[in-house]
């Protein structure tokens, strides 16, 4: 049954759209349906590429590490897939995924698959092909992002002017540190320059009030 359930569920992927269900019954014993309660890491970089994971539901994370610690690469969402170069001879993971909390997918072994796509070359080479334009489109959408331009001005002691949607006057401050609030919105730390406040203290402003920024070089 679970076996008939995971089966069913690859055939509503996309890259399955067209094979036909009988076809695919030798794979059906060596696939294992994942739905996500919570978010979690499901691999690293650097582990064995020995799985593939086809979204049916939810989206997941891709991710590099270096040594100033994890950097996001982009989000796998419904009809796409992870682990991609598990098919293209690659022997390691080139990033690590986290999977969301909803996440809905079907996990098929690298081996397997690639047996799969050699017993039938003609739906087979169908399938590869759209696994290749897949990770073709992972590796454009991998382009590191352009620097923050705030980035400098973070515990640089240049003073900023920030100006909320609303006020009439613009704050002037140093910039401490780019925050997190609990609902994931980002928040400026600042701390209040005399100029602004006779008594500078440190205070919270969320990003989304901000109608201008301006700071000197």
């Amino acid at each position: 049954m679970l076996q008939n359930a995971a089966l069913a569920a690859l055939l509503g992927h996309p890259v399955f759209g067209d094979v036909a269900q009988a076809t695919l019954v030798p794979l059906a014993p060596r696939l294992r349906v994942l739905q996500q309660p919570a978010d979690a890491v499901l691999w690293r970089p650097g582990e064995p590429a020995n799985e593939l994971l086809f979204i049916l539901g939810g989206e997941a994370l891709r991710f590099a590490e270096a040594a100033g610690g994890a950097s996001a690469r982009g989000a796998l969402p419904e009809g796409d897939v992870g682990g991609v170069e598990a098919v293209f001879g690659q022997t390691a993971r080139a990033e690590g995924l986290i999977g969301r909390a909803g996440l809905r997918a079907v996990a098929v072994g690298a081996a397997a698959l690639l047996e799969w796509l050699a017993a039938h070359p003609a739906e087979g080479l169908r399938v590869a092909l759209r696994l290749g334009e897949l990770m073709h489109n992972q590796a454009a959408g991998a382009a590191p992002a352009s620097p923050d331009p705030l980035e400098p001005l973070i515990g640089s002691g240049v003073p900023v002017q920030i100006l909320t949607k609303g006020a009439t006057q613009p704050l002037l401050c140093h910039l401490e540190a780019m925050l997190r609030g609990p609902d994931g919105q980002p928040l400026l730390s600042v701390r209040c320059h005399a100029v602004s406040f006779p008594r500078p203290g440190a205070g919270l402003i969320p990003w989304s009030s901000v109608a201008r920024l301006v700071w000197e070089d």
